[in-house]
């Protein structure tokens, strides 16, 4: 075990100190991803293969959706076929007459079956490039990023400090006008004027959430420097352990010749 590893600073829930994945960075048929628009700072070809994603995803989605519709014709037409055959046979006429369109309905059924699941291998096959394309991307998509994080964390706490300075306002406005309630329906000796109160402290505890989670970026810096430290060491100590056994064997060999 690292002797170091009680001495290591916590992680803040956003990694977790183990080895990258062997499998290669792919996005899977089940993935959610950001659109373009999410994403306007995206090269051209990452912005492209994200684009042609979204398209499949919505295609295979509308041809399901196109099926289940022609599966629902085609019980609807079963249904009527039966009904007009015995409604046929009640009358003496021929049920050979009666058109049965169950099939036909049933055909177009599966053509859009069949479309959907061309767009979903579509998909699942861009999903290996895609992958690879937002690793290699993410790196230089961090600072614009970035940026904006740090924008609307300035827009909140703007918003934050808004709120505490209204509430002192409305507060002191509002024990203003219960005071002179007071004066006014109880008689007797003046109660004191207390003036603006604080924030009640559901709220205090809720904008101190709020003031935590946009500094959350920070701790995300911190938990990738924690992982990459943590790979740094291992990858050191696998090496080190490679070198020591290559000394052992050679030195067995060495001994054994001898």
């Amino acid at each position: 075990m690292d002797s170091n590893f009680s001495q290591r600073p916590a992680l803040n829930g956003f990694h977790q100190r183990k080895a990258k994945s062997n499998q290669p960075t792919h996005v899977s048929s089940n993935g959610v991803l950001p659109t373009t628009e999410d994403l306007p700072e995206a090269p051209a070809d990452l912005a492209e293969a994200l684009a042609t994603w979204h398209e499949l995803r919505t295609a295979e989605r509308d041809q399901a959706r196109l099926a289940a519709a022609a599966n629902g014709q085609a019980a609807a037409a079963a249904a009527a076929y039966r009904r007009d055959v015995g409604t046929a046979l009640s009358q003496r006429k021929d049920p050979a007459k009666v058109k049965d369109k169950t099939e036909q309905h049933k055909a177009i059924a599966a053509a859009h079956v069949g479309f959907s699941n061309d767009a979903r291998s579509q998909r699942e096959r861009l999903g290996y490039d895609l992958g690879l394309m937002l690793e290699q991307a993410a790196p230089s998509l961090h600072a614009p990023i970035e940026q904006r994080i740090e924008k609307s964390a300035r827009t909140v706490r703007g918003s934050l400090t808004a709120v505490r300075e209204a509430w002192s306002v409305y507060s002191g406005d509002f024990e203003m006008r219960r005071w002179l309630s007071h004066v006014e329906l109880d008689g007797g000796r003046v109660g004191a004027y207390h003036g603006a109160g604080p924030l009640p402290a559901e709220v205090v505890a809720a904008l101190a959430v709020l003031e935590d989670h946009i500094s959350s970026l920070d701790k995300l810096r911190s938990d990738e420097e924690q992982v990459k430290q943590h790979r740094a060491t291992d990858a050191a100590r696998a090496s080190h352990l490679t070198r020591d056994a290559y000394v052992q064997r050679t030195s067995k060999a060495d001994t054994d010749d001898a």
